[in-house]
């Protein structure tokens, strides 16, 4: 713990985002100082010797230009002007072969005296040029860098020099052109260039150079050291980020509520102006510090903004909201679902729309191809007859008004019997409509008439046959509700004096009865009595079920729980009939809206046909499972006689599947199981497969309070 607190202490945090600004803001000096250091005028690029840096190869490349152009001129009025080659600090000689010109400062035409000896022969090499063209062949020697310059080029050789055709396809010269120009060519004259530099003016070069590699080489050699300290500082600030010795939570501030997306625009906006205030010291003077200020400040003030949006988006990170704090990210994940619900209808539900758009129309088109066929023939027929009648308007008569009068008389002989086609069509269909809703049960669904003599007196024939069925249902409905009660009634009826039996009897099993076989008589009418009494009980509760009038108590009910006490509260039956029964219940809540005592009552009665009917020594199987929003649970036996019974009749009642009767059954448990579930909205059914009996109940999770 206490590890902890020095870990996540705010101290330690803090001293962190501190080393961060002061690593970015050194970084940025050391930068500037580098930058400063290459453009105090010594041209030092790090990695470079000092006869390949700027300075040098600059000045001898300009020099060596301008004496050729100065010395080949064919213009001899032409004024040369040394003065940027004398402050320089350069010394020449150039001599144009041709014509004699001279151009020197040091009167020395000795070529060995600049390559080699001379005031040059204690400092570094390359730091002189020399040049020859005889006989429009040309050498140049010295300065490696500067040679590279004029390696291919023609501008030693002849005076403005045209580009020669190379061959490659994108260049925009041809062939010929580059002959043409080349046979146009005119070169200079020979001559002969020798330059170097001065012993003194070598000597500050050399000592600025110096300088120079000192100041870049610290500053560069400082910089990873500064990165290597922002990395780690960083890396520990990301480690701690959010985090407190008393707990494991992610504790967001402040800065955390903004947007991802925003800390991210601000990040980016804080980097380039880091980035601007370095840059800047590239344009500044070499002896202005101000700027090397500006850079400091704009790193450390960028560094501060970029490391703290780091660490709020670090922390999203950490407490699983990145997605919910970023604009983006949820756009990306709506884009995405909206894709795969995109795909899922083309690849799933646009075939099967397809499908039965393809099947609706295919029996719409055969519920209607009397009207199709009708139409079309209609159609076909009045515009031959309208054909018909205006060619012998026109060819007879020669009249257009005689053949409109054809027409409109063909048109109005031939609009009387198709309507009248058509009334029957849409009455015959009007009849098969009505046939299938009183096939269906609406018995009293009337067929309307439609105007046609054939169809009409068809449907008024049909709506008399739903009337007589009607009243045959409401017959038949009467009929089974009188004897719901009716057996109601009696089963109350019979409580009565088969208490008074059961009582009766109780007080003579206390007495000793003569003769001694009066006993067993006793014990037996006792036993029956019993036996009629449940009997009348479970035909009372399977008619009131039936009959609707059975009130119920419906609650959401934990369903894992009421199978488990419904088994538990049968153990000792159980263990009396040499049975196991095995639970396959699954994980989490399983909760179902249903009347908790019938439910109880339903699984007591199937636990005991269980129990009675299974061959001893089997396993019996309760297995509850849950798919969709359906919770189905099944009571799975090995039954201990032959089952040759229907699946959906053994469910009525006084059907037993032991056809024998040798059991103490009623033949009332399945049905009244059956008909508790049917009332609470449940189905239940039985399903059979060689002796393996099997109970099967469905209903509906409750998803309100599951």
């Amino acid at each position: 713990m206490k590890g902890k607190k020095i870990l996540y202490s705010i101290w330690l945090k803090a001293a962190a985002f501190a080393v961060c600004i002061a690593t970015a803001a050194a970084a940025a000096g050391a930068a500037s100082e580098a930058i400063s250091g290459m453009r105090n005028g010594s041209g030092y690029r790090p990695g470079e010797a000092f006869d390949e840096s700027n300075a040098v190869v600059i000045q001898l490349d300009n020099g060596m230009y301008s004496l050729v152009s100065a010395v080949t001129d064919s213009d001899t009025s032409a004024v040369f002007d040394k003065t940027d080659l004398d402050s320089s600090g350069l010394e020449y000689y150039a001599e144009n072969l041709k014509t004699g010109k001279v151009i020197t400062n040091t009167g020395d035409k000795n070529k060995s005296s600049y390559s080699s000896g001379g005031p040059l022969s204690d400092m570094v090499s390359g730091l002189y040029v020399t040049a020859e063209k005889k006989n429009n062949e040309w050498s140049i020697e010295g300065n490696t860098a500067v040679q590279n310059r004029y390696l291919g080029s023609s501008l030693l050789i002849y005076k403005d020099a045209p580009p020669v055709y190379s061959g490659d396809s994108d260049t925009e010269y041809s062939e010929e052109y580059a002959a043409e120009a080349a046979s146009e060519r005119v070169p200079l004259d020979d001559y002969v260039v020798y330059l170097r530099f001065s012993q003194d003016k070598a000597s500050e070069m050399l000592t600025l150079w110096q300088n120079a590699q000192s100041v870049v080489d610290d500053a560069l050699r400082a910089i990873p050291a500064y990165a290597v300290l922002f990395i780690l500082a960083v890396v520990y600030l990301s480690f701690a980020a959010g985090r407190r010795a008393e707990d494991d939570e992610i504790h967001l501030i402040a800065v955390d509520r903004v947007f991802l997306d925003i800390s991210a625009l601000v990040m980016a906006a804080a980097l380039i102006l880091a980035f601007l205030g370095v840059s800047f010291s590239t344009t500044a003077p070499p002896d202005d510090d101000i700027y090397r200020r500006y850079a400091i400040l704009a790193a450390a003030a960028g560094s501060a903004v970029i490391v703290t949006c780091w660490l709020s988006i670090v922390k999203h990170i950490k407490n699983r909201t990145f997605v919910q704090n970023s604009f983006v990210c949820r756009a990306v994940r709506w884009l995405w679902r909206l894709f795969v619900r995109l795909v899922k209808w083309v690849f799933i539900k646009l075939p099967g729309k397809i499908k039965n758009a393809y099947l609706s129309l295919k029996a719409l088109a055969a519920a209607k191809m009397s009207y199709i066929v009708m139409l079309v023939a209609s159609a076909v027929y009045m515009w031959i007859t309208v054909l018909i009648a205006w060619l012998t308007g026109a060819l007879l008569y020669e009249s257009d008004s005689i053949s409109a009068f054809f027409v409109v008389l063909c048109l109005a002989l031939i609009a009387a019997p198709v309507l009248l086609i058509f009334r029957t069509l849409k009455g015959y269909d009007g009849i098969r409509d009505g046939l299938k809703r009183i096939r269906g049960g609406e018995t009293l669904h009337k067929i309307a008439k439609e105007g046609s003599v054939i169809t009409d007196a068809v449907a008024e024939e049909i709506n008399d046959i739903g009337d007589g069925l009607s009243k045959a249902v409401e017959q038949s409905v009467r009929s089974e509700r009188m004897k719901a009660e009716l057996i109601t009634n009696v089963s109350h009826d019979l409580k009565t004096p088969l208490t008074s039996i059961i009582n009766y009897t109780d007080l003579l099993m206390q007495e000793t009865l003569q003769p001694e076989e009066a006993n067993d008589y006793v014990k037996i009418i006792g036993q029956k009595s019993k036996k009629l009494k449940q009997l009348t009980s479970d035909l009372f509760d399977v008619s009131k079920a039936r009959s609707g009038s059975e009130e119920l108590e419906l609650e959401s009910i934990d369903y894992k729980l009421l199978v488990t006490q419904s088994e538990a509260e049968l153990d000792s039956e159980i263990q009396k009939a040499g049975l196991e029964f095995v639970l396959d219940l699954p994980d989490g809540d399983v909760r179902i809206n249903a009347d908790g005592k019938k439910l109880s009552r339903v699984f007591e009665n199937l636990i005991m046909n269980a129990i009675k009917y299974s061959l001893r020594g089997t396993r019996v199987y309760i297995d509850l499972r849950t798919h969709d929003d359906i919770c189905t649970v099944e009571i799975k036996n090995i039954a201990n006689y032959k089952m040759n019974f229907d699946d959906d009749e053994i469910t009525e009642r006084f059907v037993r599947g032991d056809a024998s009767r040798t059991g103490d059954g009623s033949g009332l448990g399945l049905a009244i199981a059956r008909s508790y579930v049917e009332l609470m909205g449940g189905k239940f059914y039985i399903k059979t497969d060689g002796d393996l009996f099997k109970a099967v109940i469905e209903f509906r999770t409750d998803t309100m309070n599951g």
